[in-house]
């Protein structure tokens, strides 16, 4: 199913894992030795060197600035000014010393 490069070692990863652990290698949260399995099997597939670009990017154009909407500076205050939160007052507990205790007649 994969186009396999040149083999310059041989990868023990399979296409599967590389699809389970892509994310977590963009995101550098694999060991040393996970992450040099990975650049391992991209070196030598097409098909999963080809996710990973589309990963990668991916990612980066969802970071454009062009995707972030700036509130208006007096939002916060035409919001808070506007509506002002009533927090409802518990009734307190009785002390013990205000409750009756009835006595034995």
């Amino acid at each position: 199913m994969s186009k396999r490069r040149e083999s310059r070692g041989g990868s023990e990863l399979s296409c599967q894992k590389i699809l389970e652990i892509v994310h977590p290698y963009i995101d550098c949260e694999l060991d040393l030795v996970q992450a040099t399995e990975v650049e391992r099997h991209l070196e030598q597939c097409d098909d999963c060197d080809l996710i990973y670009r589309g990963q990668v990017a991916l990612r980066s154009s969802l970071q454009h600035p062009s995707l972030y909407y700036r509130a208006p500076a007096d939002l916060k205050r035409h919001i808070t000014s506007g509506s002002k939160i009533i927090r409802a007052r518990r009734p307190r507990a009785r002390a013990k010393r205000d409750m009756t205790v009835p006595t034995g007649t």
